[in-house]
């Protein structure tokens, strides 16, 4: 995995990325991702409203991939900083532990930056329903439905 992954950080107006694309793959250069020959398993992203006004930090896809948020700017930057690598480090601990198990169900854990310098590991699961089709449409567009989403705090830790 060794290569720093070509990955353009673009913040919404108001936000700002901790960390760069190498100080990250620094961090997750040891991590079981399995064969990820032809795309990096980092990437950096805005949140969408889908988090209800929480502050994500990092959200794993276990041993598949690692997405990094950026933060509002009223965040302070060391604190921002220094939050996103513990949260790196946690993760790494999850994704060691985690296994994959097939079936409807998507398991990611998600690190929310809380008040006061405190992060919060949840763990989002996510159901998925068969969807419905006619006899005589074609399957190749068919997508399953998110049945429903519930969060599961596991732990808060002191950054």
């Amino acid at each position: 995995m060794g290569e720093i992954p070509q990955v353009r950080l673009q913040p919404r107006k108001g936000r700002y990325f901790p960390i760069t694309g190498a100080q990250a793959l620094a961090i997750i250069d040891t991590w079981d991702f399995g064969d990820r020959s032809e795309k990096s398993p980092l990437s950096f992203a805005n949140p969408d409203a889908g988090f209800h006004k929480r502050k994500p930090l990092v959200q794993l896809y276990p041993r598949n991939d690692v997405r990094v948020f950026s933060l509002p700017d009223e965040v302070d930057r060391t604190l921002g900083k220094s939050a996103i690598v513990r949260a790196l480090h946690l993760c790494a601990l999850l994704n060691m532990k985690a296994t994959r198990k097939p079936g409807a169900v998507c398991r990611s854990f998600i690190v929310y930056l809380e008040e006061p310098a405190m992060l919060s590991v949840v763990e989002r699961r996510t159901q998925y329903r068969p969807s419905q089709y006619r006899a005589t449409g074609k399957l190749s567009g068919v997508k399953p439905r998110i049945g429903k989403t519930e969060e599961v705090e596991l732990e808060t830790v002191a950054i």
